[in-house]
């Protein structure tokens, strides 16, 4: 999706309109911060912005292409509400950069995240997400499940 559209879209373009503002933001997510934000947002074939959109455009989020190529990760906003994603394959780590965010694995214990606050949802999980008040903004990291192999 390239054309700014919902309110989630116009809010995550205005805050960070490229990933350098980001960086001056956030300067202290070099190399060796869990976040690391290196690289510069994805863009369609067009060069235009390019958004992952869900929840009506209430949950969205910008890949941040990295080089050298390696795992990507994606800065998004949380509008207020209610939200549950399933992880996949992949273990994800939701660090909060700006507001404050109460999170939750497969229905566990609640924690409520502010900045730098992180949560883990392992590969095969439901990460519960509830935004009270303000858009939160993150940088979500994935790992992707790695398969047990038999010697034998």
């Amino acid at each position: 999706m390239a054309d700014i559209i919902t309110e989630g879209q116009r809010i995550l373009a205005e805050r960070w309109p490229t990933a350098n503002y980001l960086r001056r933001e956030f300067p202290y997510m070099g190399d060796n911060f869990r976040g690391n934000l290196r690289g510069d947002f994805a863009t369609d074939s067009f060069g235009r912005k390019d958004f992952n959109v869900y929840e009506q455009g209430k949950v969205v989020s910008r890949t941040l292409i990295q080089s050298p190529p390696g795992k990507n990760p994606t800065v998004g906003v949380i509008l207020p509400g209610n939200y549950s994603f399933p992880t996949g394959n992949n273990t994800e780590t939701l660090t909060i950069l700006d507001g404050e965010l109460e999170a939750s694995v497969n229905e566990g214990p609640c924690s409520i995240l502010k900045r730098d606050g992180t949560i883990i949802a392992p590969a095969g999980t439901n990460l519960h997400l509830a935004a009270h008040y303000d858009p939160v903004f993150y940088i979500c990291r994935y790992e992707p499940k790695i398969s047990a192999v038999n010697d034998t």
